[in-house]
């Protein structure tokens, strides 16, 4: 999601303190308001961070003031946002087996779209492997299951993700599948070996 910092200055306060805020909001009808900052004299900047906006979109926004002898608005300004890939991470892989493991991702920040996400994976960081693309995801986890690695391999892996405005990638990360030697047993094979001789 986007951000915006909005200013505004106290350009007469007829001799008394005032109070300063912002509306502001999708439409010239705004729907959103500041919490009231006060203690503001002529000349007095106040500013505001507002949060949770989409990118890529117009905010009309407002400055207003306020003391014991009225209220006064400022000029309606507008800002457009933004835009922004999503923000993804690439967690630690699970259910390892000989074959194939669950690879796990999260989006940090979808700009406030719905993202497609996959994963890159193979022996080295150039990848060379896509998980298919799947869609109608926001902020969360998302995992999918590869199948086609050999025992004992070394896979290199990370997220994806995309939206309108872009892709996101997550850190590399690694594994090592599981050997099939002694499978079954929880042992090396050499010592599996050894131990059924001795039976």
């Amino acid at each position: 999601m986007a951000t915006a910092l909005l200013n505004g200055t106290i350009l007469n306060d007829g001799g008394l303190d005032c109070e300063g805020r912002f509306v502001y909001g999708p439409t010239i009808a705004f729907g959103f308001a500041t919490t009231w900052r006060n203690n503001l004299r002529t000349g007095d900047t106040f500013s505001e961070r507002i949060f949770n906006l989409l990118a890529g979109t117009t905010i009309y926004f407002q400055a207003q003031a306020r003391n014991a002898l009225g209220t006064v608005v400022g000029t309606t300004l507008t800002l457009t946002t933004l835009t922004s890939e999503p923000k993804v991470r690439t967690l630690e892989a699970t259910d390892i087996s000989t074959g194939g493991a669950e690879l796990n991702g999260e989006i940090i920040d979808n700009s406030g779209i719905p993202c497609r996400v996959c994963f890159e994976y193979g022996g080295t960081t150039a990848y060379g492997n896509k998980t298919p693309w799947l869609g109608g995801y926001g902020i969360g986890t998302f995992s999918a299951v590869i199948a086609d690695i050999s025992p004992g391999s070394g896979i290199h892996y990370r997220a994806v993700a995309k939206n309108p405005y872009g892709i996101g990638y997550g850190q590399d990360r690694s594994f090592n599948s599981l050997t099939d030697r002694g499978a079954g047993s929880g042992l090396p094979l050499e010592e599996f070996m050894l131990l059924k001789g001795d039976l």
